[in-house]
């Protein structure tokens, strides 16, 4: 997969504020866990189970304040603003 140097710079910068400054570590231990589901399925089971939980919510176009972000290590989310992206 190829992403665009901009979208990198965008994805660094949410992730900064956020607290998770290591994302692309984090980013390879999740390819892990999908690579050998058998060996790291509590981890796996963990970050399913959180994203499974969270109701969508729909809101206007340019509506939204915050985006979230899921830290799969931490099993916690974290919400940055959303103008970071703009």
């Amino acid at each position: 997969m190829v992403i665009e140097t901009g979208t990198l710079a965008v994805l660094d910068r949410l992730h900064e504020r956020a607290g998770l400054f290591a994302w692309r570590d984090t980013l390879q231990i999740v390819r892990r866990w999908v690579a050998s589901p058998a060996e790291e399925a509590a981890a796996l089971l963990r970050a399913v189970t959180a994203l499974d939980a969270v109701e969508p919510t729909v809101v206007p176009a340019g509506a939204a304040e915050q985006l979230a972000l899921y830290d799969p290590e931490g099993a916690r989310w974290h919400f940055v603003s959303r103008d970071l992206i703009l």
